[in-house]
């Protein structure tokens, strides 16, 4: 099974961010954005080889959701200590979130075959099949640590 998928978002965003200094050493900043308005133009081609001793059959599905009921959401934090005055340890922290719910399609192909012959293009039964309620979801996180030497 191989897939290429293809999504292009438009996610207009607000968000905040700020700094500070905690006890003496201890710089920090954030920043939060989001958005309830993002919307989506998925498209996941699969290609489906299913294999025998004595048979083959190819599949290619299509899968595609146009949306544009979508939430985003991305938050970071660092922070950066002193230790001596020449050396600072910084630890980060980043993660975002992406949700698209709407109507979806699925659209299978049979592309080749050896049990009904050679077979191009054929499209099975029903063609296109609607998905209600489709969901596209995708997340992120990465932390970190770092030494930073001044001379």
């Amino acid at each position: 099974m191989t897939g290429d998928p293809l999504s292009k978002a438009w996610i207009p965003y607000f968000g905040v961010r700020g700094k500070g200094r905690c006890c003496r050493d201890l710089l920090y900043k954030w920043r939060f954005v989001g958005s309830p308005f993002a919307s989506n133009n998925f498209r996941a081609p699969i290609l489906f080889h299913c294999q025998s001793p004595t048979e083959t059959e190819i599949h290619q599905s299509v899968f595609t959701l146009q949306t544009g009921n979508g939430r985003y959401l991305y938050g970071e934090f660092e922070g950066l200590y002193q230790v001596t005055p020449n050396v600072y340890v910084n630890g980060w922290f980043r993660g975002s979130w992406t949700k698209f719910t709407g109507e979806g399609e699925s659209n299978l192909t049979l592309v080749g075959s050896t049990v009904i012959g050679e077979t191009i293009n054929i499209p099975i039964q029903g063609g296109a099949l609607p998905i209600d309620n489709a969901t596209f979801e995708n997340s992120w996180y990465g932390l970190g640590v770092s030494v930073d030497l001044q001379f």
